[in-house]
């Protein structure tokens, strides 16, 4: 029996721009789409995707989470960071990176990232008109993470530059993926440079020597695992924080709902992860056979998850395209699921939410223009955003 085909690229210009009535038709089609253009089997509904992410035996990252070749060999290396290996390994990176981004990790950061966004939006308040993206959604993960991780100052500037072109490596061989190849050479060679002598003993990053001297990691590995702090840190809440403001801004009446009910605050933080959905997606190899709901995906193809398609399946979502501030989805897989969930979580939901916060007694009012989307192979974002608070 044939299987499902879609042959539009996932990756072109076109599709990004309108990406839902692709999603739809994928979802439409079956549990696994085969998609020509970019020679990768496409999950896309929520179930197919969660089971997809839960069996990471079969489905495994330490051969690359790209749709090239290119970039999988890279990521298939000796030294894995995180993201990118497997089993024992990745529990192993996962136990050191993921110590102070926990749940434990983030109490004693909330004072802290309570004051800056206190901060952030009484300047923007006095400042009247400024960008969603650069000026607001920027400020908390720029300030904090480059500060945290305790790393040399020269070179940090380039950090969220870097992490967002490393992005784009992952998608398929195109423009985009070769424009960022001297980014992601950058990103390298700096965390090469980082060593034991020119870092803060205070930050995230000496957690990683700590992790050295007491056997746990080698320290050829530490170069690496650097770049563990910085996607999970910056992009994926960066777009997460600009999504709430767009909404809050295009629906009032949430916003309203939001300043007179602040236990709902974790209800728009989570209905904005769900509907942001940062990341559109990730590779897996297919180590074995997988029978994914009556569909055979063959052993050493490549499976697309599409994170962002799950999270507007109808099948599980009532009106998923309508942003409803009482839905509490805390089920969501903007962060992914099983052993490779993001690590950055609990600091992005802690981020947007001390926004939310800040603004519920100093805002009344959100105004927002329409935004300008970053066109990125695997984050879903803006690049700019009008906006005005009163």
């Amino acid at each position: 029996m044939s299987q499902p085909s879609y042959k539009p690229d996932f990756y072109s210009r076109a599709f990004i721009k309108d990406a839902m009535p692709h999603y739809r038709r994928m979802r439409e089609l079956g549990p696994a789409v085969w998609l020509p253009s970019n020679k990768v089997w496409a999950v896309s509904r929520y179930e197919d995707v969660k089971k997809s992410l839960f069996n990471a035996e079969s489905l495994i990252s330490g051969k690359g989470i790209s749709a090239n070749g290119f970039a999988n060999r890279l990521m298939s290396g000796d030294k894995k960071i995180t993201l990118t290996s497997d089993g024992e390994d990745h529990m192993r990176k996962r136990g050191v990176v993921g110590k102070p981004l926990s749940k434990k990790g983030m109490k004693d950061l909330s004072q802290q990232i309570q004051n800056e966004a206190d901060r952030l939006v009484e300047s923007l308040l006095a400042r009247g008109r400024f960008d969603g993206v650069r000026d607001f959604a920027e400020h908390l993960p720029v300030q904090i993470v480059s500060n945290l991780l305790g790393i040399p100052e020269s070179g940090r500037e380039n950090m969220l530059n870097w992490s967002t072109q490393s992005f784009n490596i992952t998608g398929s061989y195109n423009w985009r993926t070769l424009r960022s190849i001297p980014a992601g050479i950058q990103m390298a060679r700096y965390g090469k440079r980082i060593n034991r002598d020119n870092i803060d003993p205070n930050g995230w990053v000496n957690n990683l020597y700590d992790a050295v001297d007491s056997g746990v990691l080698e320290e050829e590995d530490v170069p690496a695992m650097v770049n563990d702090y910085m996607g999970p840190s910056l992009d994926t809440t960066i777009i997460a924080s600009s999504y709430m403001l767009y909404l809050l801004g295009s629906n009032p009446e949430a916003w309203e709902a939001v300043r007179s009910a602040p236990e709902l605050i974790p209800n728009a933080v989570n209905e904005t992860l769900r509907m942001a959905s940062p990341v559109r997606g990730w590779c897996r190899y297919v180590k074995d056979d997988v029978d994914l709901s009556g569909t055979l995906i063959p052993k050493g193809s490549r499976v697309l998850v599409v994170l962002v398609s799950a999270n507007y399946d109808e099948r599980k979502w009532k009106n998923p395209e309508t942003f409803d501030i009482h839905r509490n989805p805390r089920d969501h897989l903007a962060f992914g699921f099983g052993v490779h969930s993001c690590l950055g979580r609990h600091l992005a939901q802690l981020e947007m939410e001390s926004l939310l916060r800040s603004m519920i007694g100093r805002v009344s009012q959100i105004n927002v223009s329409e935004p300008k989307l970053a066109l990125n192979n695997t984050l879903r974002g803006f690049s700019s955003m009008p906006v005005q608070f009163s």
